[in-house]
């Protein structure tokens, strides 16, 4: 059990680094220093992979930067961080936004807009 575990987690290229605080607590404390500012699962996803010092394995920012200037548009479940990762969501999750959260349920739904 223990090498079939180690295997698996050997495919994974981009690892968390979220301890038990989770995206939820990710989402908690982004809101308390990041006033004012837009959190999608793009940004949860990128700081849940940053270690210490800030630095993640392939960031892939230059896609978020090109949806204000309008070279690229993003929208439904083929937003940034999809078209990042280049592959599409599973049909049972979704990345970035934590445990339970299927596809129908985060793309779907009206987003509330953080004051």
């Amino acid at each position: 059990m223990h090498s079939e575990q180690s295997q698996r987690r050997e495919k994974c290229e981009y690892n968390h680094r979220l301890s038990r605080k989770g995206y939820v607590g990710l989402d908690d404390q982004l809101e308390e220093t990041m006033l004012g500012e837009e959190i999608d699962r793009s940004l949860l996803w990128k700081k849940a992979r940053e270690d210490k010092q800030g630095n993640i394995h392939d960031p892939k920012d230059d896609l978020k930067k090109q949806v204000p200037e309008g070279t690229l548009t993003a929208s439904g479940s083929n937003d940034v961080l999809t078209l990042a990762l280049g592959t599409p969501e599973h049909a049972g999750r979704v990345r970035g936004v934590g445990v339970g959260v299927s596809p129908t349920q985060f793309f779907n739904l009206p987003r509330q807009q953080r004051v």
